[in-house]
C-alpha cells in the first residue's frame, strides 16, 4: 500500500464482523462483508426458529437421520437421481438449498429403496412441504448471494439494493406454513439488524455513481417517510460526496508537495 501511496488508516478495509478482526481495525476504515453479514442472518433465524417451532426442530432431526443413513448405507447412493446432501459448504445458503432439493429431487427413489430395507420412517419423517418452502426460499435467495459474492467486479454498489431485493422475498406469503412464517419473521429481523446496521456511507456513494442505481428506484415510495427518507438521503449523498472529494483533493496537494520538497532536494 506504501508503493501507491496509500495509508492504511484512510483505506477502506472489507472483513468479516469477528470481534477480534473488529477490535484490530478499530482505529482503520472497516467495512463489514455483506455476505458474511446474510449468512449470519440466515444462520441465526434458522436457529430462532427451530427453538420456537417444534416441527422446525422435527424437520432437522429426520434431514439428518434420513442423510446419515443414505451416507452410511453401502450403494443406496448410487441409486437416487441427485445424491443427497447434508453440510459440507462454508455458506449456509448453499447448505439449505442444496439439501432440500436434494430430497426433493430423490424423494420417490428414497421412498422405493428404504421401503425395500424397511426403513420407510426415515423418509416419511421429513416434512416434504416444508422441505419445499425451505427449497424455494433458498433458491430465491441465490441470485443475490452470488452477485455480492463475485470476486473480479465491484459489489459495493449491489448492497444496497439487495437489502430491499431481500426483504420483498423475506415477506410472508399467504399459503406459508407455520415454520415459515416464523422463519420469514427471523430473516426480516435480522436483516435490519446485522444486514441495515452493517450499511455505510460508502454503499451509498457506490449506488450514486453507478449510473443504472443512481435514480434509487429500487427504494420503496409507498409513504410519507419512504419519499422523505429517499429526499434526505439525495441531500446527504451530495455533503458524503463534496466531503470525500475535498478529502482527496487535500491528500493529492500534499502528495504534490511532498514530491516537490523531494524534487528539490535532489536537483540541489
Amino acid at each position: 500500500m506504501d508503493e501507491y501511496g496509500l495509508p492504511i488508516e484512510d483505506t477502506p478495509v472489507t472483513t468479516d464482523h469477528g470481534s477480534n478482526v473488529v477490535a484490530a481495525l478499530r482505529n482503520s476504515v472497516r467495512v463489514d462483508c455483506l455476505c458474511h453479514r446474510l449468512h449470519t442472518v440466515l444462520e441465526t433465524a434458522w436457529r430462532d426458529t427451530k427453538r420456537e417451532e417444534p416441527e422446525a426442530a422435527a424437520y432437522e432431526v429426520a434431514v439428518s437421520d434420513l442423510c446419515r443413513f443414505v451416507k452410511q448405507s453401502t450403494g443406496l447412493q448410487e441409486q437416487l437421481p441427485k445424491s443427497l446432501k447434508h453440510g459440507g459448504d462454508t455458506r449456509p445458503w448453499v447448505s439449505m438449498y442444496r439439501r432440500a432439493d436434494s430430497i426433493e429431487a430423490s424423494y420417490e427413489a428414497l421412498v422405493a429403496v428404504l421401503t425395500a430395507k424397511n426403513r420407510l420412517e426415515l423418509v416419511a419423517n421429513v416434512n416434504r412441504g416444508l422441505n419445499r418452502e425451505l427449497m424455494e426460499l433458498t433458491k430465491n435467495m441465490k441470485t443475490v448471494f452470488e452477485s455480492l459474492e463475485k470476486v473480479n467486479e465491484p459489489t459495493l454498489q449491489l448492497v444496497v439494493p439487495s437489502y430491499y431485493l431481500l426483504a420483498l422475498k423475506f415477506k410472508a406469503g399467504i399459503r406459508d406454513s407455520t415454520v415459515m412464517t416464523t422463519f420469514r419473521q427471523h430473516l426480516m429481523k435480522y436483516l435490519d439488524d446485522k444486514f441495515w446496521s452493517s450499511i455505510t456511507a460508502f454503499h451509498w456513494m457506490a449506488i450514486f455513481m453507478d449510473p443504472s442505481f443512481k435514480q434509487f428506484d429500487f427504494i420503496p415510495q409507498l409513504t410519507g417517510d419512504d419519499v422523505r427518507f429517499k429526499r434526505n438521503l439525495l441531500k446527504d449523498i451530495d455533503n458524503w460526496m463534496a466531503t470525500e472529494i475535498k478529502v482527496v483533493a487535500e491528500k493529492l496537494e500534499e502528495r504534490n508537495d511532498t514530491e516537490s520538497s523531494r524534487l528539490e532536494l535532489y536537483i540541489t
